[in-house]
């Protein structure tokens, strides 16, 4: 079983210029009221098998709030256990988007084998974490880091991203700091994902006007958020913040490297920025996990709750994810999952924001350039596209 529905995005073209886009979510998203009168126990056990994608973070947001709301605070071991993974999930997600499905629309080489051998070699790697059930259970024990298998794995993505996607160190790519050197990195670099971002560079200014809505706040209004969420069912089929809806993912995430700044400076359109930042953040995982192994223990119980309300936040590959449980005992009276899809592609949100003003010489130029604006906010279910003249 898996929580599915579809996104419906209808567009009125005039031939030249997208005069207007409409876009309607079928995702069930108060499906988790199935959750009510479970116990916690079965709850965050059947939780992750209702997602196809971002099954890890789901799973580790779940045990979080869980967690929370009994009053039991995990222990260093899990909490960065869970981090490591939900990282690792992201890196698979990112390279599977990069080696296989921007080139397969963009028209660039593909190495399928390449990246099948990758993607295995990744697995292996943190299969002795996965198959440990001390980070999947409710429960205040310490385990086993297993910080060699992580090392492998960080190792492993370090060399995947540079000699398969970058054709430069990762930490290389990470100093690139404005256009001018990224258009460089294009030029110099025989891998096929340079020749893609040189063209989405190219392309940057026929992608419609530049968005107006805002990027997702610091994690300081998180809590913020968990309570707007808990005052209405319907803010997570329709979630607003400061009056709008929001932009969340590695955009938002990586908005202070200098390379993000200069392109969102110079007025490009956001998608080659989110692209951009995807790289980036891909680029700097072996290194974001080599710190969490090499971090000091903190001691913490995790975010203080009140008695018997649980709220986690996980950054995955798409956005933010935010679970919110209340129980009485050990049973679930309300459990509320607010998902990065329902930001990004929001009614009034990025995507129709940003579609508006899209230019295209026929209508195949158009589903191109629709697809590679969803594929650049990657929803987490697939969609309709329905072109009506206008």
């Amino acid at each position: 079983m898996a929580i599915e529905g579809r996104l419906c995005l209808t567009i009125k073209w005039d031939g030249f210029c997208v005069q207007s886009a409409e876009l309607v979510s079928t995702r069930p998203v108060q499906a988790c009221h199935i959750f009510r009168g479970k116990t916690v126990a079965h709850v965050v056990a059947i939780l992750p098998l209702l997602f196809s994608v971002c099954r890890l973070a789901q799973s580790a947001a779940a045990l979080q709030a869980c967690q929370q709301a009994l009053g039991i605070g995990p222990s260093s071991s899990v909490r960065r256990t869970r981090q490591l993974v939900v990282l690792a999930e992201t890196a698979q997600e990112y390279l599977w988007r990069f080696s296989l499905d921007w080139p397969q629309l963009t028209g660039a080489q593909t190495d399928e084998k390449a990246y099948a051998q990758g993607r295995v070699g990744l697995e292996r790697a943190i299969q002795p974490v996965l198959a440990d059930a001390g980070w999947k259970t409710a429960g205040s024990a310490a385990i086993d880091l297993n910080i060699e298998a992580w090392q492998r794995f960080a190792t492993q993505l370090a060399r995947h991203v540079e000699q398969r996607l970058l054709g430069i160190a990762p930490l290389e790519f990470l100093a690139i700091a404005s256009v001018e050197a990224l258009e460089a990195w294009c030029r110099s670099r025989a891998v096929p994902l340079a020749g893609m971002i040189g063209m989405l560079m190219e392309q940057s200014m026929e992608h419609g006007e530049p968005s107006a809505v805002p990027l997702m706040p610091a994690a300081g209004e998180m809590a913020a958020l968990a309570d707007a969420l808990a005052a209405d069912d319907g803010f997570a089929q329709w979630p607003q913040w400061r009056g709008g809806a929001l932009e969340t993912g590695a955009l938002a995430r990586m908005q202070g490297h200098p390379l993000l700044g200069d392109i969102l400076r110079r007025g490009g359109n956001r998608l080659l920025a989110r692209v951009v930042a995807r790289l980036l953040e891909l680029a700097a995982l072996p290194q974001r996990i080599q710190a969490l192994l090499l971090a000091e223990p903190d001691g913490a119980d995790g975010r203080p709750g009140r008695e018997g309300l649980g709220q986690a936040w996980v950054e995955t590959a798409r956005g933010l994810l935010l679970h919110r449980v209340e129980v009485a005992g050990e049973v679930v009276r309300r459990y509320q999952i607010l998902a990065p899809t329902e930001w990004n592609f929001h009614p009034g949100g990025v995507l129709v924001d940003e579609l508006r003003g899209v230019r295209a010489a026929d209508e195949g130029a158009l589903r191109k350039k629709i697809a590679m604006a969803m594929l650049a906010l990657d929803p987490c279910v697939g969609y309709e596209l329905r072109i009506e003249h206008a």
